[in-house]
């Protein structure tokens, strides 16, 4: 990832099994990538046929983001569970240039 740019990031989330998880369960999805957090339904969409959901990231978000950054999903399901995905580390690369275009 590069501070400064926008994205559209792609997300499966599966269960303990390998499983992609039914959406249909699902009430809520909160994403976190270090200090931007989105959260689905409201800023990510599900796409049905990919079994994935799309998040997007503005210039704004990235810019927030430092070199190193922490990623993490947790999934609130409709009977009230909640489950956290683990934690991964994604490299972000820096903009010269800090103006929002």
């Amino acid at each position: 990832m590069r501070q400064g740019n926008t994205y559209s990031l792609a997300i499966e989330l599966q269960d303990d099994t390998g499983s992609v998880i039914d959406i249909d369960l699902v009430d809520r999805v909160e994403f976190v990538f270090g200090p931007v957090r989105k959260t689905y339904p409201e800023d990510a969409k599900f796409d049905r046929e990919l079994g994935q959901f799309i998040v997007g990231l503005t210039q704004l978000d990235t810019f927030k983001l430092d070199h190193v950054v922490a990623c993490q999903a947790r999934i609130k399901f409709k009977d009230g569970t909640v489950v956290g995905t683990g934690i991964i580390r994604e490299a972000v690369y820096e903009s010269i240039s800090k103006e929002v275009l």
